[in-house]
């Protein structure tokens, strides 16, 4: 488990899912502050799926632009519903 925080203005963690076998798809998922005090936060919350199988750690970090929308890091795509 590998796990990134980060917090200027925006709250920020990643938790990565690494496939730990050949052939198999990583996942990680992206939890964010969007606004809010710190008793009752607004967050965000995306998970994504390795494009391909993969046992390679994505790049930590990712972007949130000024309307709340974030992106998977290279490589993943959000996993829907």
């Amino acid at each position: 488990m590998a796990i990134s925080i980060s917090s200027k203005n925006l709250l920020k963690v990643q938790q990565v899912g690494m496939a730990k076998k050949e052939g198999l798809k990583s996942y990680t998922a992206l939890v964010f502050k969007i606004d809010g005090n710190n008793v009752y936060p607004n967050t965000k919350a995306l998970l994504c799926e390795s494009n391909s199988a993969t046992t390679q750690i994505p790049f930590f970090g990712f972007d949130v632009s000024a309307s709340g929308d974030v992106k998977c890091p290279q490589g993943y795509s959000p996993v829907r519903d």
